[in-house]
């Protein structure tokens, strides 16, 4: 409650940007609009900057929701190469003077975030999994050497960051995964299970995934599964 009221009486917004588009459903992206959501109702001065992919920037999957609640959200339409997007993330960033900054998903707002760090920017560079563009960024950007914290979401993730010698005192936040009282009810009609992800091995371990429920199908004729990815 301490951390929220100093959060709330800041003079400055947190600033998070991430990537857009008109069907945009990802890990990263329902969690960061769960987060400005709660920090926005808490009464924490919130701003989001999206680069819009594709065409229809107001009909944005992830801009609608959080203006719809009153968050202020800035489009920003995709540049003509990698420079001209970190300078447009660069010049929103002079104009918002945010009080901490939160990229995700692009490069260009990475790259953005190392710029304006080493002029003091406080920011992060949260590591969402293992994947090769999250290590290579960490490696590239150092985010402790310019103004920035690393973020694991595990224990292996924080130990493997510092073994590598890509920070010395990573903070580790893992999500937080609400669990409510329903309970799938079984029923003679066929039991449908649903998978919904990205379809790779190394972090998502769909051989496993996909064993498992062939091995359901063998057992109970009953059950249906259907994949999304």
């Amino acid at each position: 409650m301490v951390a929220i009221q100093r959060l709330r009486n800041a003079k400055r917004p947190i600033v998070f940007s991430i990537d857009s588009g008109t069907q945009v459903i990802s890990g990263v992206t329902t969690w960061m609009q769960a987060l400005v959501l709660r920090l926005h109702a808490d009464g924490v001065p919130v701003q989001v900057l999206l680069h819009h992919i594709g065409p229809d920037p107001d009909r944005s999957s992830i801009g609608m929701p959080l203006r719809a609640a009153g968050v202020p959200v800035e489009i920003m339409p995709r540049g003509a190469n990698l420079v001209s997007d970190v300078r447009g993330t660069l010049a929103y960033l002079k104009r918002q003077r945010p009080s901490v900054y939160l990229p995700q998903c692009l490069f260009s707002m990475y790259f953005a975030a190392g710029v304006a760090g080493a002029q003091g920017l406080p920011w992060v560079l949260a590591m969402h999994s293992d994947d090769p563009d999250y290590w290579a960024l960490a490696d590239a950007l150092r985010p402790e050497q310019r103004a920035g914290r690393l973020v694991a979401v595990s224990k292996q993730l924080s130990h493997d960051v510092v073994e590598r010698g890509l920070a010395t005192a990573p903070v580790m936040i893992p999500y937080g995964v609400h669990v409510g009282d329903r309970q799938a009810a079984w029923k003679d009609a066929p039991f449908l299970i649903a998978y919904s992800g990205r379809m790779v091995e190394e972090q998502k371990r769909l051989s496993r995934v996909v064993d498992v429920l062939l091995e359901a199908c063998r057992r109970d004729p009953r059950i249906q599964v259907v994949l999304f990815g």
